[in-house]
């Protein structure tokens, strides 16, 4: 800035000295042209905030005030709403101050083109001052709402008509990781506390006690604790607030009154209770058009009523205590319950299970956020060698989907394959999945697996009755790291082959495991405890069948380990008992029952081995045909095979 010159003396001051005189002069015209500048200069510039700091395009809210804002602007671009005149300004304004209007910078957005609002702070209208206390719901709104794992405590609404944070959430609206402690919400209509109406998504979001509640006599009510009426789609979600009516006509639900969309992994725990002549209470949705929309969801025992859906009456997720609280992962009831909740395509681990004696809850965005895209919660390789950690039966099927071992599954496997290993499947490429230090290499046992131990303990059903192969072709390693699987079967008349694995690529490698009382029965061409079929640069190696049998229905090759090799089989045995039934074109051997170009090294076999008196039956191997074959070192016990070959 120029300041200008005070107390300058125009006249005389040069006296009679002219070089006085000439330097008055000078300054004087200095003095005139920094008049013209200053004055020229313009005004300070009014002081912006930007009220999206991360450039994410919402604005940025941590007021109560800044929350009442979002009345005026519906859509959440950061514009009132045209309904509005120019008199709304002025609260927008006060809720706003010093906000960017320019177009291309509105609100600070990237480009100026906001699409919501997001929570930065906790908000509690119990604090606020006694003007902001009071919330109008009588507006839809059209945007986001991201509550960033924020709550908004004791909002308090009592309305003649219809009721909620929103009266209306609009199909392209959606409320995301916001949470509502303790809100009191009344009506006559709809009547929940997020939306009367909800049309477009709430997602991860929560009522955590408090009051919604209806009383009136309209034809058409519905009350429940996240909306009175769904016609978009709840998502991880749940309510815990009681949920009451009385003198009415409608329908009430824990946490909605009417469903007529999508509910998915979500869940109510409070009480429902309702009077009047035509009351529909459901512990979840009072009235539902189709029961077929809600999934992996449940309502508790505490809400009070038998059905989670109270027309038509259903059972629908509604579970015993003893059911809820046995599993603790995504197993029995709870195996296809981890979905996608950010729309990634990718499951995002919604749920955590407590213990034993806990209920499953959604997990709580705020303290341990659900994964968003390219975010890994779980390490599937702790131990850094690049094998992907077996120890459950739902992990050794999900294998099925990922036959190179990279931890990536095949199009169209993803969700099945994130059920087995939750928070560890990434969308971006370029980092190693599943936790692997570098390229995933294949899997390991990390614990004995029994297929004979009931995983659904909740309804005493077995998932895995009967094992389909994994295959076509494994091209990775699976190590069992000395570890057992134990009491699986196969049991089928159809031409499909017969193992833990259907074929052994180029590649393909089991290492290490050991296979205990199998029960292997096939119609097909090849079957074997570990592998139905092993093609050239495959391998078994430090493995065993204990105990157990492979049998033949077909013409086929049958061996204990496997029916066919053509790769390379290293200290490993079976004892298990090998059958090639009548047919006389049939192969069997205690170890293999073919062996066109395979290896063998020091193993051994100790099982029965029987089958047609023409068929190719030996105490080790079937038939090898290979010029090439090889046995090494190796011995099959002709006494417990009953061959004398």
């Amino acid at each position: 800035m120029i300041t200008p010159i005070h107390g300058l003396k125009l006249g005389g001051g040069g006296g009679r000295n002219p070089a006085a005189r000439a330097l008055t002069a000078l300054t004087l015209i200095a003095a005139i042209a920094a008049l013209i500048l200053y004055a020229a200069l313009p005004a300070p510039a009014q002081t912006i905030v930007d009220y999206d700091t991360n450039d994410n395009g919402l604005i940025e809210i941590d007021t109560i005030a800044e929350l009442q804002g979002l009345r005026y602007d519906h859509d959440g671009d950061g514009i009132i709403a045209p309904a509005f005149t120019s008199t709304d300004l002025a609260p927008y304004n006060a809720a706003f101050p010093d906000r960017d209007t320019a177009t291309a910078t509105r609100m600070g957005c990237p480009m100026g083109v906001c699409t919501g609002y997001e929570l930065t702070a906790n908000l509690d209208f119990a604090t606020a001052t006694t003007s902001l206390r009071t919330w109008d719901p009588n507006y839809n709104y059209h945007g986001m709402l991201e509550g960033n794992g924020y709550t908004i405590s004791n909002l308090s609404i009592d309305e003649n008509g219809t009721a909620g944070l929103f009266p209306n959430l609009h199909a392209s609206g959606t409320i995301r990781n916001l949470g509502l402690v303790n809100p009191t919400v009344r009506g006559r209509i709809q009547v929940g506390a997020f939306a009367a109406t909800n049309q477009g998504n709430i997602v991860a979001s929560w009522v955590s006690g408090g009051a919604i509640s209806g009383t009136g006599t309209p034809a058409d009510t519905d009350f429940g604790g996240i909306a009175g009426r769904n016609q978009g789609s709840i998502i991880a979600s749940y309510s815990t607030a009681s949920v009451s009516a009385s003198n009415w006509n409608g329908d009430v639900g824990g946490l909605v009154g009417q469903n007529e969309a999508v509910i998915t992994a979500s869940y109510a725990a409070g009480t429902t209770t309702g009077t009047g002549s035509f009351v529909v209470i459901g512990g979840l949705a009072g009235l539902a058009t189709s029961t077929n929309a809600i999934t992996n969801s449940y309502c508790s025992a505490a809400t009070g009523q038998a059905n989670c859906v109270g027309n038509p009456a259903s059972n629908t997720g509604r579970y015993s205590a003893a059911d809820l609280q046995t599993p603790t992962a995504y197993t029995g009831i709870y195996a296809n319950w981890n979905v996608d909740i950010d729309g990634d395509t990718f499951p995002d681990n919604p749920w955590h299970f407590g213990t034993t004696t806990t209920y499953p809850a959604i997990t709580d965005p705020k303290t341990s956020e659900p994964p968003a895209a390219n975010q890994r919660t779980i390490d599937h390789d702790p131990d850094g060698d690049n094998l992907i950690n077996v120890d459950t039966l739902q992990k050794l099927n999900a294998i099925r989907h990922d036959l190179d071992g990279n931890g990536s599954p095949s199009s169209g496997n993803i969700a099945a394959y994130a059920a087995a290993f939750p928070g560890g499947h990434l969308a971006d490429t370029s980092t190693p999945y599943m936790g692997c230090e570098s390229t995933c290499e294949g899997y390991e046992l990390t614990a004995n697996l029994d297929f004979a131990a009931d995983e659904m303990a909740v309804t005493s059903t077995d998932p895995y009755p009967n094992w389909t192969p994994i295959g076509g072709s494994y091209a990775a390693e699976f190590n069992g790291n000395g570890h057992t699987i134990t009491r699986l079967t196969i049991d089928t008349t159809g031409s499909g082959r017969g193992g833990l694995f259907n074929t052994l690529a180029n590649g393909g490698v089991i290492r290490d495991v050991g296979m205990i009382d199998a029960s292997v029965s096939v119609g097909g061409l090849y079957a074997g405890a570990l592998a139905a079929f092993m093609n050239g640069g495959s391998e078994i190696s430090a493995s065993y069948v204990q105990g157990g049998s492979v049998v033949g229905t077909g013409l086929g090759f049958l061996g204990g380990l496997t029916g066919n090799n053509a790769g390379t089989i290293r200290a490993s045995y079976s004892t298990a008992s090998v059958d090639a039934g009548s047919n006389t074109g049939s192969g069997a051997g205690g170890l293999v029952g073919a062996i066109p170009s395979g290896t063998i090294i020091a193993s051994y076999a100790a099982g029965a081995v029987t089958g047609a008196a023409t068929a190719a039956i030996g105490g080790f191997a079937g038939r090898v045909t290979g010029a090439s074959s090889a046995i090494t070192d190796s011995y099959c016990d002709t006494g417990a095979a009953g061959q004398a070959n």
